[in-house]
């Protein structure tokens, strides 16, 4: 936003946060409240506009260079093989076809480089049986097609963010003369009632009415979230309650509100697999702009297990544990053990150890990513014998 928007973002927040706490006045009073609503979403959408003009591409260049690199790997590897199938055939004019240097192709702009790579996978599909025995099956193209569909998105993104960039820059102009309307023709309006019976409400509502020129000197609140290795957590949610305001990271773990109002907060910061943050008594002045940090630690999962007992862990009702999610089992027994426990996706609560299960011994561990091809109902412990187990389940 530019100086004069975020002052008057700023102003809105606080009307906001005035309307919050005094909704015990207001909230009886249909008409009131269904004005009031109203504002409250248009401030959201005003919010959601502002992200889209101003959402940052340098995640989206920094995905586009890594899937480059990708791209080129996956020419080099399927063009190699349909070179040596030519080879062997002395099939000079298909060997030229797709004859690239990795060189060459690391120079090529971005639609050149897409298209070369369309026309080896055309190449590589009209002779698929041949280079099987080269290395480059059927799965091969498949992957090597998904590279190039990638990276035909990311190259078109950039245009497409600059694009609604400004769409959104036009949609922004109108929800803050849209919302000036509200409160002005509405809001200010219904104000008149509590002039006599809630005088110190109807005070500090037309003093919070009043824009304030912080000049460049805004009020913001931002950070960074990182887990305990010091990695940025990427769409962690921040939401400062009072303000009833919510934001979540960038890829870098980044997050700013923008404007924001001064006064207390207390702020809490959300991601699934990572335990809650709750800080109170978070204090941002007028004009004062406040960085807070804050480290999340994963959540763990303490399992113990009886010999001979079947335990289900993760089930359906779990969102943890789903196609993608992983997971560090690790035993933590403690004292004279005998043998270990098993882990293992079961296809019901009932199902005992099938002996395809992975051992984890006393102080050894195990990363597990779970795949859509073994996917099941729940993850399961089993541990043999009459010793009881502990493991650690940490989510990754």
């Amino acid at each position: 936003m530019k100086s004069r928007e975020e002052n008057k973002y700023s102003m809105y927040l606080a009307v906001k946060k005035l309307l919050i706490t005094n909704t015990a006045i207001w909230t009886a009073i249909l008409g009131f409240a269904s004005v009031v609503a109203l504002f409250f979403a248009k401030l959201l959408l005003l919010k959601a506009t502002d992200n889209k003009r101003t959402k940052k591409t340098k995640g989206i260049t920094t995905d586009k260079k890594n899937k480059k690199v990708q791209l080129i790997d996956g020419i080099m590897a399927v063009a190699g093989a349909i070179k040596s199938f030519a080879n062997d055939i002395n099939d000079q004019d298909l060997f030229q076809t797709v004859n690239f240097s990795r060189s060459e192709l690391e120079t090529m702009g971005d639609t050149i480089l897409e298209e070369k790579a369309t026309v080896v996978f055309e190449v590589a599909t009209l002779h698929a049986a041949d280079i099987v025995p080269k290395g480059i099956d059927a799965a091969a193209l498949v992957n090597f097609n998904t590279l190039i569909v990638e990276y035909g998105n990311l190259v078109q993104a950039p245009r497409n963010a600059i694009s609604n960039k400004k769409t959104a820059g036009v949609a922004l102009k109108n929800l803050f003369g849209s919302i000036d309307d509200l409160l002005t023709n509405n809001l200010d309006q219904l104000m008149q009632q509590f002039k006599i019976t809630q005088p110190e409400f109807y005070g500090d509502y037309f003093n919070n009415r009043k824009i304030l020129d912080l000049g460049t000197h805004h009020t913001r609140l931002s950070g960074v979230i990182t887990d305990s290795e010091g990695n940025p957590i990427y769409q962690a949610v921040v939401r400062a309650q009072e303000a009833d305001l919510t934001v979540e990271t960038d890829l870098e773990g980044e997050y700013i509100f923008i404007p924001f109002t001064a006064g207390i907060f207390t702020i809490t910061v959300e991601k699934e697999g990572f335990q809650t943050i709750t800080q109170e008594l978070v204090e941002v002045g007028a004009g004062e702009h406040v960085e807070l940090d804050f480290v999340m630690q994963r959540e763990v999962v303490i399992v113990t297990i009886n010999g001979g007992q079947v335990v289900n862990i993760f089930g359906p009702s779990e969102p943890r544990w789903v196609a993608g999610v992983t997971v560090k089992i690790k035993n933590i027994t403690e004292g004279p053990s005998i043998g270990g426990g098993h882990f293992y996706p079961a296809d019901s609560a009932v199902e005992g150890w099938n002996g395809m299960g992975t051992p984890i011994l006393p102080g050894h561990e195990v990363i597990h990513t779970v795949t859509v091809a073994e996917f099941k109902a729940f993850m399961n412990g089993f541990v043999q014998g009459p010793n009881v187990q502990v493991f650690e389940i940490t989510i990754l």
